[in-house]
């Protein structure tokens, strides 16, 4: 058909005693593109679009020839006799576009113009730009995420049946008729790039056609002929075998990455890719070979098998079920990546704006008052306990020499000290701990500290001695004097460690201009993984010509998806810049894979523009330094962050750009490295975390910051501000809570025993 490359034709086909072709019964009655070639899609595709057998079910259905593509929703129809018919709205467009993670997520049919009366519609119907798919395709991939959960059972199924046959055609048994789509998009997103067969589907249909790879239909007798080109699957039937293993597995880790963000759902499909571009073989050992991955990964950065693990906070909401019991709805760790949030075409500005920070008290567990033991302390037990209770509730710091541990670790409880911690019970070890308490008051001198009064002797005056003194000589040898013991050393002030050479700069929050997709506390953007856009307009040859903002902003839209990863590349002014960035952002969503990391390692490459180059301070567009780190930081968030969390991301350069920008004698530099840091872990390995910790709180903090969040809430003074800190606190004093009482629980059962 005759449409833009960044448009879709729709048709739409029913029995009609009167249709536009010059035919009676079924066929094309509505159309954007020209009719003769409705006419021969209806041609070819008669088969599937007239649905035949005793039971009619809705179905979405998906069909690729040469470069087109067909995308059908097909529902049951009475028509005008009274009998059964069916009702087929079809959009047509290039593969690029109607690529089958779209083709997914518009399975609720609920884009913009969808709601056409196609009962009764005829003549002419305008095209549907790709710009009205991509929010409903974001809404439907973010409910089929989270009905995946309800699909398990089928989903390992399948994945185990394509294991064993990764190139047969498969008719897959569906008795409850709700599983189709979600089976289908785990199937997709685990295994869309290993596979040269196409996606081409029916959700649900009674006709086995060579055309589908993947058939779904109600039952086996009565509803599907007899195909032996077709493997039959019921994917709730288990064998036992090593497949059957293996996708169990995969999907285990499939679910988690969703659940946890971050990129996390990409992570098995990126894990697959590696381990069959690595070594050819079986999909089979292509997938053991990527589990053995997924594994390390898992296992570096999660403690093993935690007895209660609170599930992590979504991405997007849980209107079609999966909540967590005792959430509710509009609670801050949802995000509306569902039927709430606008999308690009709507209000381009809302769907790419990032969500307010989560309340920094907000934690898996109430937050434990440490000042509650020493205020006891103070109250019940004598003066001289003070400093040992204080000494034994004050919480050090992380130790300089030693890793942090993972998440909900406990400390190790050996017998020694900890390396790197003073032995409170050695003093002078203690005498040289620098002081972590600045604010609390000083506490009064117990009785070990106050100067003993000894006795002066007086000298005795000469003549005769008193009675009693002639009366103590007589009775007895005189007592010998002790000496007498000298005043106590003043304990000494600890030793301050020096100004750090790269303090963090003072300066204010602003809200950042590179908004990107929107996180929600955890990573995610729609996975619209759509075509890439190769136009050619010249784009990085013309925009050092132009003159004005709106010429630039003309000619930025108008560019191919590479040209502005090209012209990112080149020295731009700063407002040409975030012209460049706002409009990669705004079609990221539609970007696959590969044009996602080549936009990582251009930020990386570009220092995130951290820095102004040099002569930039003859840009009249440069921002203020504070606006720079702002929107350098956010820049992570949204380009460099979600490769990280899905292992595809060079951490290495990213750990040394991250202590690069730390270092750095620009102040937005090191604003934008405690930016990224100061909150969440940047998606980087345990250790590396770990090391960037170290680096950034050994030294003192800066002071707190005009125009900055309110005060902190009430907790250890100690604690430098790392939101991350916090929360491995409180989350190592639940796992300790929570063994002390298993081993309270295990002693009075064997008590009573």
């Amino acid at each position: 058909m005759t449409r833009s490359e960044n448009e879709v034709d729709q048709i739409v086909f029913r029995w009609d005693s009167e249709n536009l072709t010059g035919s009676t019964g079924f066929g094309p009655v509505a159309w954007s593109g020209p009719r003769d070639e409705a006419e021969n899609l209806f041609r070819t595709s008669g088969p599937l679009l007239r649905a035949s057998g005793e039971e009619t079910r809705p179905a979405l259905i998906r069909l690729q020839r040469r470069a087109e593509v067909m995308l059908i929703r097909r529902l049951p129809l009475l028509d005008a006799d009274g009998g059964t018919s069916v009702l087929c709205h079809a959009l047509v467009g290039s593969p690029e576009l109607l690529e089958p993670a779209t083709c997914l997520g518009l399975h609720a049919w609920t884009w913009e113009g969808a709601d056409v009366d196609a009962a009764r519609v005829r003549g002419r119907l305008p095209v549907v730009p790709e710009e009205v798919l991509v929010p409903a395709t974001g809404r439907g991939q973010g409910e089929l995420d989270r009905t995946l959960a309800y699909a398990t059972e089928e989903l390992t199924g399948a994945v185990a049946e394509l294991l064993r046959h990764p190139d047969e055609r498969f008719t897959v048994l569906d008795a409850p008729g709700d599983t189709a789509c979600p089976v289908l998009w785990g199937l997709h997103s685990m295994f869309g790039t290993l596979t040269d067969r196409r996606w081409t589907f029916a959700t649900h249909d009674t006709v086995e056609l060579p055309a589908l790879r993947y058939v779904f239909v109600g039952r086996w007798s009565g509803a599907a002929s007899r195909n032996t080109d077709r493997r039959r699957v019921d994917p709730r039937e288990r064998s036992g075998d090593r497949a059957e293993e293996v996708a169990a597995r995969l999907v285990r880790h499939h679910l988690r990455g969703i659940a946890e963000g971050e990129g996390g759902e990409y992570a098995v499909g990126s894990a697959l890719h590696a381990a069959s571009a690595a070594r050819s073989g079986p999909l089979l050992e292509t997938a053991t070979r990527a589990l053995d991955t997924l594994d390390g990964r898992a296992g570096a950065v999660a403690p093993p098998e935690p007895p209660v693990r609170k599930p992590v906070a979504r991405r997007w909401g849980w209107t079609s079920g999966g909540r967590p019991a005792g959430e509710q709805p509009g609670s801050a760790a949802e995000e509306s990546r569902g039927t709430t949030r606008p999308g690009p075409a709507e209000r381009p500005d809302l769907w790419f704006r990032a969500d307010s920070p989560p309340s920094r008290d907000r934690a898996d567990g109430p937050p434990q008052d440490r000042s509650d033991a020493p205020s006891r302390d103070r109250a019940d037990g004598p003066p001289q306990d003070r400093s040992d209770a204080l000494s034994r509730n004050r919480t050090d710091p992380l130790p300089k020499d030693r890793s942090d541990p993972a998440p909900g670790e406990p400390w190790s409880s050996g017998g020694g000290a900890a390396p790197g911690r003073a032995d409170p019970l050695r003093p002078e070890e203690r005498a040289q701990e620098p002081s972590y308490t600045p604010d609390l008051p000083p506490r009064p001198p117990g009785p070990a500290d106050r100067p003993v009064s000894v006795p002066v002797p007086r000298a005795t005056p000469t003549g005769e001695p008193s009675a009693r003194t002639s009366e103590a000589r007589s009775d007895g040898p005189a007592p010998v004097q002790s000496p007498p013991r000298p005043e106590p050393v003043p304990p000494q002030a600890p030793p301050h460690p020096g100004p750090d050479p790269y303090p963090r700069p003072v300066l204010p929050l602003v809200a950042p201009e590179w908004t990107g997709p929107v996180a929600g506390g955890v990573r995610a953007w729609p996975r619209a993984r759509g075509r890439e856009r190769d136009a050619e307009t010249g784009l990085v040859h013309k925009l050092p010509m132009v003159r004005t903002v709106d010429e630039a902003r003309e000619l930025v839209e108008r560019g191919g998806s590479r040209e502005l990863l090209d012209a990112l590349r080149r020295p731009q002014a700063y407002v040409v810049l975030t012209l460049l960035l706002r409009e990669t952002a705004r079609r990221l969503p539609s970007w696959d894979h590969p044009l996602r990391r080549e936009l990582c390692e251009v930020a990386l490459g570009q220092d995130f523009w951290a820095v102004a180059p040099p002569g930039g301070e003859a840009d009249p567009s440069d921002p203020s330094e504070e606006q720079r780190a702002a929107n350098a930081a956010e820049l992570h968030r949204w380009a460099v962050r979600p490769l990280l969390g899905g292992g595809d991301a060079p951490v290495g350069t990213v750990a040394a750009l991250l202590s690069r920008l730390r270092t750095s004698p620009a102040p937005s530099a090191r604003e934008t490295f405690w930016l990224i840091v100061d909150g969440e872990r940047p998606g980087l390995p345990e250790a590396v975390w770990a090391t960037l910790l170290r680096e950034a709180y050994g030294v003192p903090r800066a002071t707190a910051r005009p125009g900055g969040p309110g005060p902190r809430p009430s907790g250890d003074p100690d604690d430098p501000g790392s939101g991350y800190t916090r929360r491995f606190l409180r989350r190592a004093g639940m796992v300790i809570g929570g063994l002390v009482v298993a081993i309270l629980l295990v002693a009075v059962r064997e008590w009573f025993v």
